[in-house]
């Protein structure tokens, strides 16, 4: 068998979340905090109470808006090649960090311990390079918060965080998204094209992301966010965060259903503003563990939820994304190592258009570098056992088993040496003989992870940016830094 799949979720399970949701979002309705948003709902047709704030959303509507939206567009980096299309098809799947934490926990190749501290603005930049070198991570997400410069007066934290990841990688990347600040993270995108608006419309480089609120409400933050994406061209994520069980109905079917309507809510926005606005479906969606009175995001329900939340968003050929190769573990260890292997593998296997968690762990509230790196490997491992058995009469070879025969041997074979760059080939994790892992220095996985992180940090290469490009940012990270001082009522 070529291609492996999976399916948590079968033909007539999808078609009953897609018909609850709906009825959802037409006889509940749902919270719209936004008045441009609601102005838009209430001329395509919808019941808006713009007391309650309550928009419902006949099935039309969101079928039309489904239908308007891409199943597939580019997502470029700053260097085209690493550029990668998403698609709403289940062919492929792409990896990235998870962008919700505030620390990083380093580890001591002396002592062999971890220690967890503040991230800084620096470790942005360090992350996204991390990023940049790792061939199985293939686009950035803006992995913790600059704690260093969060409370600084008159800097502006957002567009310097932005700025961080342009600096870190040549590949697409999303940041912490403000809605305040869309279009100055617009402008710099601009500047890189030496202000070409036009260029950087076509080519968008970055994405923004904004989360609902569980149960069934759209901020004024997240509307705006998709109001302005799509006048500026700019991929936006609706990110769905429900809790099963407490913001979120206990059973998962319901949870999925529930958060799908979110998200299709989202996507109507999008697309009420310019159809053909291109949308991630998104989800971190998971389920409450009341025993430990935690929101895991490595237990088998949210794998499933995750799982169920990618099947729908193929179901609708919306590219999505959705938490894989996440742990809860607090240090890169056997616990993470598990949990991180089989959501990894199920999500990759139902065909989730994009995976967010590289480098996570303790529930997403830290990163560290190490885990980064593994999860590289990790993640590489996924893609190859997912494209299961060839069998063809050219991969069966009966001539040459018949010329080999009995006794003999396939080393000299031209089949085996020209098939030699097929083979998986990990770098970090050893399959050695132990006489000669000995020989090597006996080194664990985490050794060897610290020892890439370092010769990353200190001879990768990023595509550097134009010194005239690098000029404009300057002027307009200075201009940001004079609006936010404005806003915070400080000028």
């Amino acid at each position: 068998m070529k291609n492996l799949s999976l399916n948590v979720l079968s033909h007539s399970d999808i078609l009953d979340i897609d018909n609850t949701s709906k009825t959802i979002l037409e006889n509940v309705g749902i919270y719209v905090n936004h008045p441009v948003a609601l102005d838009l709902f209430k001329k395509a047709g919808c019941e808006v109470d713009e007391a309650k704030k309550i928009v419902k959303i006949p099935r039309g509507l969101i079928d039309e808006c489904i239908s308007a939206s891409p199943n597939r567009y580019k997502y470029y980096g700053r260097d085209e090649g690493k550029s990668i299309t998403l698609t709403g098809d289940g062919s492929k799947t792409y990896y990235a960090p998870l962008g919700i934490a505030t620390g990083i926990t380093e580890y001591n190749p002396k002592t062999k311990d971890f220690k967890t501290r503040s991230a800084t603005l620096n470790d942005i930049v360090n992350m996204s390079k991390i990023v940049d070198a790792c061939p199985s991570i293939d686009h950035m997400i803006q992995g913790v918060s600059a704690i260093d410069i969060m409370a600084q007066d008159g800097i502006n934290p957002y567009v310097r965080e932005w700025d961080a990841m342009l600096r870190g990688t040549s590949k697409p990347f999303m940041w912490d998204s403000n809605y305040k600040y869309n279009e100055d993270a617009f402008k710099m995108e601009a500047a890189v094209y030496s202000d070409d608006v036009e260029e950087a419309k076509k080519k968008p480089f970055f994405m923004n992301v904004s989360c609902t609120t569980s149960p069934l409400q759209l901020d004024y933050a997240l509307c705006d966010l998709c109001i302005t994406s799509a006048k500026f061209g700019i991929p936006m994520m609706v990110m769905t965060m429900g809790m099963a069980g407490t913001s979120a109905p206990f059973p998962l079917a319901a949870t999925i259903a529930e958060n799908n309507a979110e998200n299709l809510a989202g996507l109507c926005i999008s697309q009420l503003v310019e159809k053909g606005a291109p949308n991630l479906y998104g989800s971190c969606t998971d389920a409450f563990d009341f025993y430990c009175n935690s929101s895991p995001f490595g237990s088998p329900e949210a794998t499933l939820i995750s799982c169920g939340m990618a099947q729908m968003a193929n179901f609708y050929q919306i590219p999505g994304i959705v938490a894989g190769c996440v742990s809860d573990s607090k240090t890169p260890d056997q616990q993470s190592a598990h949990e991180r292997t089989l959501n990894t593998l199920m999500t990759t296997l139902v065909g989730a258009g994009n995976l967010t968690g590289c480098g996570m762990i303790n529930m997403g509230m830290s990163h560290s570098f190490e885990q980064m790196v593994i999860d590289n490997d990790i993640c590489a491992m996924v893609r190859k056992t997912c494209e299961g058995i060839d069998v063809t009469q050219d991969t069966l070879l009966e001539k040459v088993v018949e010329r080999v025969g009995p006794m003999g041997d396939y080393i000299s074979e031209m089949s085996t040496i020209n098939g030699l760059g097929e083979r998986s080939c990990p770098e970090l994790f050893d399959r050695h003989m132990a006489d000669e892992w000995n020989g090597m220095g006996a080194k664990s996985t985490m050794d060897l992870a610290h020892e890439k992180v370092l010769d990353i940090l200190a001879n990768h290469q990023v595509m550097p940016i134009d010194n005239d490009v690098r000029k404009r940012l300057d002027i307009l990270i200075k201009e940001a830094d004079a609006k936010h001082v404005k806003l915070q009522g400080k000028a």
